[in-house]
């Protein structure tokens, strides 16, 4: 008789289990956000219990040829964001070199044009969140752009690209509450403003060999090559961002390479959480991790081989 109870508690409690975990799995829903033609694009929304939670945009990365916004190193930062109040919406956007190689003979423009489409369907996947707030149950009123890598460089694009003709605009009063960027770049210094600079995480290694940190050609490749396409990277911004008198926090792992873009969810996710709900009012501009008199750029000594 006590084995029969016991497997019967065992029974309750596995139900118990499966319960709970539906109840955690309801939380994440999945949204074709712009279908045309051949074209689906979709978004997963990871969701928290709050209705008025800030919302994260998150472009995933993957330098334009690949990647997925179902990773499970994002999936399992997206989880760590909801745990901590703050909703997230993970987003497809169109690859139009998906296969191809994004480095040194991939010619400059199409690397433009690459950060064109996923900043146009940025912009898609934002209108249509405004557009279905009861539907998704999730606010827009501190909508956050979070990207990795390509997903940091289109982001920028988005925000300081020189597109004038641009398609699905967004809505001529809305306004992003900031971004954050793990080993992002711009295409231009000029167009970040007063009016365009919102409040901006930049996390960054000095090693980094595909991004610059600074100012230089994407992935340093030689400027006679058709692939050299001139970026500007998170202490280029940090400084253009100090000139303007804008909010900003900015994150240098010295020594670190590329894999900021991956290791920043876990490794600055204190800071980063503590961003948002700051909304970019933080005390500290600038934050160097692993300090050293060596920390600049690579092709120094302290950087070695990347």
């Amino acid at each position: 008789m006590a084995q029969y109870w016991n497997n019967q508690k065992s029974i309750v409690l596995l139900l118990f289990l499966a319960t709970v975990s539906m109840c955690v799995e309801a939380q994440t829903e999945t949204f074709c956000y712009y279908d045309q033609d051949t074209t689906q694009l979709y978004l997963d929304l990871y969701k928290t219990h709050s209705d008025s939670a800030p919302l994260v945009l998150f472009i995933h990365g993957g330098g334009f040829v690949g990647g997925s916004r179902k990773h499970f190193i994002y999936t399992t930062f997206f989880k760590k964001l909801n745990e901590q109040g703050i909703n997230v919406a993970s987003i497809d956007y169109s690859k139009p070199l998906l296969g191809q190689k994004f480095h040194c003979d991939q010619p400059s423009a199409n690397k433009v044009m690459a950060f064109d489409f996923a900043a146009r369907d940025i912009r898609r996947a934002t209108n249509w969140l405004l557009a279905n707030e009861e539907k998704t149950k999730v606010s827009t009123r501190q909508l956050w752009l979070c990207g990795s890598s390509a997903g940091g460089e289109a982001l920028f694009y988005l925000l300081f690209g020189e597109d004038q003709n641009v398609d699905d605009p967004l809505p001529t009063d809305f306004n992003y509450s900031g971004c954050i960027a793990f080993a992002g770049a711009s295409t231009s210094l000029e167009s970040i403003t007063s009016s365009t600079a919102i409040p901006a995480l930049l996390i960054h290694g000095s090693c980094d060999a595909l991004v610059p940190l600074g100012s230089a050609m994407h992935h340093y490749c030689p400027e006679n090559y058709p692939g050299a396409l001139l970026l500007h990277g998170s202490e280029s911004i940090a400084n253009k961002y100090d000139l303007l008198g804008k909010d900003y926090q900015f994150i240098l792992h010295c020594g670190d390479k590329h894999s900021v873009a991956n290791d920043a969810m876990e490794d600055d996710f204190d800071a980063i959480t503590a961003f948002i709900f700051a909304e970019g009012l933080v005390e500290q501009k600038r934050i160097v991790i692993g300090q050293n008199d060596e920390c600049h750029f690579p092709g120094s000594a302290a950087c070695g081989d990347n």
